[in-house]
């Protein structure tokens, strides 16, 4: 049961890191890299519940033959439209707070500081910038499942831990 566990939580990291890349600004160097998995969509699907798998599986198949087909001009474009200027949908957890902003975003740095995650402030990554937030939750998880492994269970309550609570307070 534990490979099992184990193995659900890095596929659930790869995922996240996947959505993190969907969300981040598009690169042109990106879209050659977002090719098909060798293994194929089943085995990286593999380690989910069957139900999450049943979901999951047709939208990442719809994104990614979508994204291919558009190519880099149309996703920076949308990207620049949703993400951008007028943000249509706004990628920052407290785009649309007026108060508070200084503990969120405190909240957010204690729980990287507490981790080892250090955003790149110089390439222009905000905390509390939804695909950094996911790439933390992705990292929590692999340490989980290292934990896991290794037969640290502290450790892996502890990341479990973590991951809740980020998710429960920011993420969701």
């Amino acid at each position: 049961a534990a490979a099992v566990n184990r193995l659900a939580l890095l596929a659930e990291a790869d995922l996240l890191l996947l959505l993190a890349r969907c969300l981040a600004e598009p690169h042109e160097r990106d879209l050659g890299e977002f090719a098909e998995p060798e293994c194929g969509w089943d085995a990286v699907l593999t380690p989910l519940a069957a139900e999450e798998a049943e979901w999951i599986g047709p939208a990442l198949r719809t994104l990614h033959g979508q994204a291919r087909a558009a190519g880099f001009e149309r996703l920076r474009l949308e990207s620049t439209r949703l993400f951008h200027g007028a943000i249509a949908c706004p990628l920052d957890e407290t785009a649309s707070i007026r108060r508070d902003k200084g503990n969120i975003l405190a909240d957010i740095a204690g729980f990287y500081r507490a981790f080892g995650l250090v955003p790149e402030v110089s390439r222009g990554e905000k905390p509390d910038h939804l695909p950094t937030e996911l790439e933390f939750l992705a990292l929590l998880l692999v340490m989980q499942a290292r934990a896991l492994e290794d037969g640290r269970a502290e450790e892996a309550e502890t990341a479990a831990t973590a991951v809740q609570s980020f998710a429960a307070d920011h993420v969701g």
